[in-house]
């Protein structure tokens, strides 16, 4: 027979058993976000500051959902997704009240420590044509440019220290001139190529892309109308889209043209959307470039398509675009 303690210790070990069941369920089964292409734009305030992604930063490495500050369910208790509103007002008022930028790139700027590299043969993913062909941009390969800015050489830092070793960050990116878009494909930023490490002066997704259009499109560089975040991994922007859908993590099912009309910078969705980091880098774009391109507002465009590449369909089962419009106010 069980004495009278011996049944409380059992039912207090009963009890605890029951608490941690939630501790260890989350231990075993906390799920993974997975990269299969390089992280993009890591711009996260006016301030052109640098968020809190995680870490692991390659082509071909899983990316786990807890790295940094996230964790198991940010993507809908603690996400502060209030925040990414303030940021989409913030980038609205910079684009409202800055004078352009005053910084004077040149392409010859690039000659410190940048390589630019150019591919001959170059497409569009297939989930790109959709948009394309729906907002008539031509994308046969005879329209794509492919420019590949690499930072791969030594360069001076802004302080006048020279032979700083490179910090291999890289901006793919294609520019379409007779449809006057820019897709902007695999994005890492020298800040995150090599934490703590020096940078160039030059090292802003915004400037650098920005100085390729002008060169390309020269006299019509005016006329730029469409910027394309291809195939968006990173795992702040995914949750804001799945926030303002409704949507669980990797989940978001909406195939082009799902919303024919894309979210206004007036909306709460549209505010939120900009003040990720994949809405931030084009309002600097619109805001530090208004002498070329005019006064213009950010809409955005937000469609997703089903993951059919076998190489990373494993990782991730849907992959999420972002199609800003630059539209007169």
């Amino acid at each position: 027979m069980f004495s009278i303690a011996s049944l409380k210790c059992c039912y207090s070990t009963i009890i605890l058993f029951i608490l941690l069941i939630p501790a260890i369920f989350q231990l075993l089964f906390s799920p993974y976000i997975y990269s299969t292409r390089r992280l993009g734009d890591v711009y996260q305030s006016g301030q052109r500051s640098v968020g809190q992604l995680p870490q692991q930063v390659s082509r071909r490495i899983g990316i786990p959902f807890g790295t940094g500050n996230f964790s198991y369910d940010f993507s809908k208790r603690a996400l502060d997704y209030e925040k990414y509103e303030l940021k989409g007002r913030d980038a609205l008022q910079m684009i409202e009240c800055q004078s352009p930028s005053t910084a004077g790139w040149t392409m010859a700027s690039l000659n410190n420590g940048w390589y630019i590299e150019h591919y001959e043969e170059v497409g569009v993913d297939q989930e790109l044509v959709p948009p394309l062909k729906g907002l008539g941009i031509p994308y046969d390969e005879d329209y794509l440019l492919s420019k590949a800015p690499t930072q791969n050489e030594e360069f001076t830092d802004a302080q006048g220290n020279p032979n700083n070793p490179p910090t291999d960050a890289y901006y793919d990116t294609i520019l379409i001139l007779d449809g006057n878009a820019i897709i902007a494909e695999n994005n890492l930023s020298p800040p995150f190529a090599k934490p703590g490490s020096p940078i160039p002066p030059l090292w802003r997704w915004s400037d650098i892309v920005f100085l390729l259009w002008r060169n390309e499109a020269k006299d019509q560089a005016g006329k730029l109308k469409y910027i394309i975040r291809n195939d968006i991994v990173t795992p702040v922007t995914r949750a804001v889209m799945e926030y303002i859908a409704g949507s669980q993590p990797d989940s978001l099912d909406r195939p082009w043209p799902d919303i024919p009309n894309p979210y206004s910078p007036a909306s709460r969705e549209g505010r939120m959307l900009l003040g990720t980091p994949h809405g931030i880098g084009v309002a600097h774009v619109i805001a530090d470039y208004n002498d070329v391109l005019g006064r213009k507002q950010p809409w955005v465009h937000v469609y997703t398509a089903k993951n059919t590449d076998p190489t990373s369909m494993h990782l991730r089962k849907w992959k999420y675009y972002m199609v800003w419009e630059l539209r007169d106010p």
